[in-house]
């Protein structure tokens, strides 16, 4: 998601809920380099799952896509399940290492 133009709705949206998700998860420093590539593709498979669900139920002829979104929701919660469904809580840093970060800012 790094290398998406942030400008575009798309980009944006995908930037919120992946470092939501991060969060969600301890925090960037905590996860694991396949940790964070898997909750990257949690992240676009909702947003697409989310714009499906919106052709679907709109346009009457897309019903035919109601077995891709079911293989999709499938995906996503087999993503979930790997990654863990419970919030953690971020580690709270030693008192010198909070004086240290916030002397830097």
């Amino acid at each position: 998601m790094k290398n998406m133009d942030g400008r575009t709705i798309i980009a944006t949206e995908l930037n919120e809920a992946f470092t939501e998700a991060i969060d969600d998860y301890g925090g960037y420093e905590e996860l694991s380099h396949v940790q964070r590539a898997l909750i990257e593709r949690f992240c676009f498979l909702e947003f697409q799952i989310r714009q499906w669900e919106v052709e679907i139920v709109t346009e009457p002829k897309k019903k035919h896509m109601l077995s891709r979104w079911v293989q999709a929701v499938n995906s996503l919660q087999g993503i979930a399940i790997k990654l863990g469904l419970t919030k953690v809580e971020k580690k709270a840093k030693d008192l010198t290492t909070y004086l240290k970060d916030k002397s830097k800012e």
